[in-house]
C-alpha cells in the first residue's frame, strides 16, 4: 500500500511558518500459510458415532522488498525500500472433537455435541508497519533571509515508536457446542442448543514505555457526581514504544441458548421459527484495539460487547397460494444492544481523551422489530423458462428504531440523541427470467 507523500505548509496571520516533509510511504507484507489436518468418524455403536480431527497450521508474515512511488502513490520511482524478512511465525495444533448419539432406537430423538479450538488468520496489519517503507517525516521553519523552509525543527520516524513483540503467539477460540434434537411429528422438529465461545491470547497493542500519573477526573452526568482515576502522560511523546502483543488481560466470551422448531415445505407451506438468548461479555466491547493504547483507554472496558441483544425472537414461512403465488414473511426481534457512556477528559499532556464513564451495558438501544413480507408469482414459459415477477416490503411497521446514537456525554449533542435510525418502510419490485 502506498500513501500521498509531498509537503504540507502552515501559516500564522497570513505569512509563512512551517513546512512538513513525507515521502511517499510504502507499507505492505506476505502472508503465507500452509496446513495439514487428520480426520475420521468412528461408529462405535449403532447408535453413537464420533467424529475426531486435529489440524495443523504453519503461518508466516514476512515484509518483502517493497517499491517507492513518486509523491502522487502512482509511478514506481525506481528505487526500493529493503524488506525485512519474516516477522512473524505461528505453528498452531488445534484439536477438533464431535459426537452424535441416538438416544431412541427409531433415531427420532438425538444428541450432538462438539468442541473445537479456532486460530484466526494472520492480517498483514499485524506486522507491516514496522517497515522500512514506513517512511520519516521532517518540519521545518521558513527562513525570510532565503525565503526557504530550511530551518529543521524536528524529524519523526513512526517507526521508532512500534514494535512486534518476537514471542506473539496466534490468538484462537474455544468453541463448545451441544444440541438435542427431537422429530415431533413427520416433516416438523424441534431443536435445543448451548454455544459457549471463549478466546484467549488476543492480539492487541499496548504503549510500553510511557510513564503516566493518575489523576482525579470529576464527571457530572444526571445530577449524579462520581470521580474517575484518569492518567496523564508524565514522559515525552518520543519515549512511547506501542507493542503488537499477546494482551494475557484481555478477554472475550460468549454463551448462547437457542430453541427452534422446523416444519419442512410440506401441504403448500413451511415454517421455521426461533428463540435466542445470549450473553457476550468481554474488553473489547467499545475500544479499537488495532490503535496505540494507554491506561485511559481500559477504564471501565470490561462488561457487555457491543453486538449483545440478551433476546432474540425470528419466525419466517411459506404459503403456497393458487395461481403460483407464493407468499414469504420474515418477522425479527432483538433487544437492545448495550452502550456505554462515555465522556471527554481534556487538558492531559498527551492531548484529549475520551474514556468510558461506566462499564458497557449500563444504557442499551431501544428493542428492534422488524417485519417483512415478500410476493412471487412463476409465469411458466415453457420447458425450464419461466418468468418470476417479485414484491418485497421491508419495515411494515415502519419502525423509527434507533441503531446509533451519541455515545460521550457532556457534548453540544446531547448523551443518546439519535444519530442513525433503522431503514424506514420501502417496497422492492423484481423480475427474474429462468432458463
Amino acid at each position: 500500500m502506498a500513501t500521498f507523500g509531498g509537503v504540507s505548509y502552515s501559516d500564522v496571520n497570513g505569512a509563512p511558518d512551517q513546512a512538513t516533509f513525507t515521502g511517499t510511504t510504502s507499507i505492505g507484507g506476505v502472508v503465507k500459510g500452509v496446513g495439514v489436518y487428520l480426520q475420521d468418524n468412528w461408529t462405535l455403536t449403532n447408535r453413537l458415532t464420533l467424529n475426531l480431527g486435529v489440524r495443523f497450521d504453519h503461518t508466516t508474515g514476512a515484509i518483502p522488498d517493497l517499491d517507492e512511488y513518486d509523491t502522487q502513490a502512482k509511478n514506481p520511482t525506481g528505487k526500493t525500500f529493503s524488506g525485512l524478512g519474516t516477522i512473524v511465525t505461528f505453528n498452531d495444533p488445534s484439536p477438533r472433537i464431535g459426537g452424535t448419539y441416538k438416544l431412541d432406537s427409531s433415531g427420532k430423538t438425538v444428541a450432538k455435541a462438539s468442541f473445537g479450538r479456532y486460530f484466526a488468520r494472520l492480517p498483514v496489519a499485524t506486522f507491516q508497519n514496522v517497515g522500512n517503507g514506513n517512511v520519516t517525516s521532517s518540519v521545518y521553519r521558513y527562513n525570510p533571509v532565503t525565503a526557504k523552509y530550511d530551518i529543521l525543527l524536528s524529524t519523526t520516524d513512526p517507526r521508532a515508536n512500534i514494535a512486534n513483540d518476537p514471542g506473539l503467539t496466534n490468538q484462537y477460540t474455544n468453541q463448545f457446542f451441544a444440541s438435542i434434537e427431537r422429530e415431533v411429528l413427520p416433516n416438523f422438529g424441534i431443536d435445543a442448543s448451548f454455544v459457549y465461545k471463549d478466546d484467549q491470547r488476543i492480539i492487541g497493542i499496548l504503549d510500553t514505555r510511557s510513564t503516566f500519573a493518575a489523576v482525579p477526573f470529576v464527571d457530572a452526568f444526571n445530577g449524579v457526581t462520581q470521580t474517575i482515576t484518569v492518567f496523564n502522560r508524565t514522559s515525552s511523546a518520543s519515549s512511547a514504544l506501542n507493542v503488537t502483543a499477546n494482551q494475557d488481560d484481555w478477554y472475550q466470551t460468549y454463551k448462547s441458548f437457542i430453541i427452534q422448531g422446523n416444519k419442512r415445505l410440506s401441504k403448500r407451506w413451511s415454517l421455521q421459527t426461533s428463540y435466542q438468548w445470549q450473553r457476550g461479555l468481554g474488553t473489547l466491547s467499545t475500544q479499537n484495539f488495532t490503535t496505540n493504547q494507554n491506561p485511559n483507554t481500559l477504564i471501565n472496558f470490561e462488561g457487555r460487547i457491543s453486538t449483545d441483544s440478551t433476546h432474540t425472537y425470528r419466525a419466517s414461512g411459506i404459503l403456497d397460494l393458487p395461481y403460483r403465488i407464493r407468499l414469504g414473511i420474515r418477522e425479527s426481534y432483538e433487544s437492545g444492544r448495550p452502550i456505554a457512556r462515555q465522556v471527554t477528559v481534556r487538558g492531559l499532556a498527551q492531548g484529549n481523551a475520551t474514556i468510558n464513564a461506566e462499564a458497557p451495558g449500563g444504557h442499551t438501544l431501544p428493542s428492534l422489530n422488524d417485519l417483512q413480507i415478500r410476493i412471487d408469482k412463476d409465469v411458466p414459459l415453457g420447458g425450464a423458462r419461466r418468468l418470476r415477477f417479485s414484491v418485497d416490503l421491508f419495515n411494515i411497521f415502519n419502525v423509527n428504531t434507533p441503531i446509533t446514537v451519541q455515545t460521550v456525554s457532556g457534548q453540544a449533542v446531547p448523551f443518546l440523541t439519535t444519530t442513525d435510525i433503522f431503514l424506514p418502510r420501502r417496497a422492492q419490485i423484481g423480475v427474474r427470467f429462468e432458463f
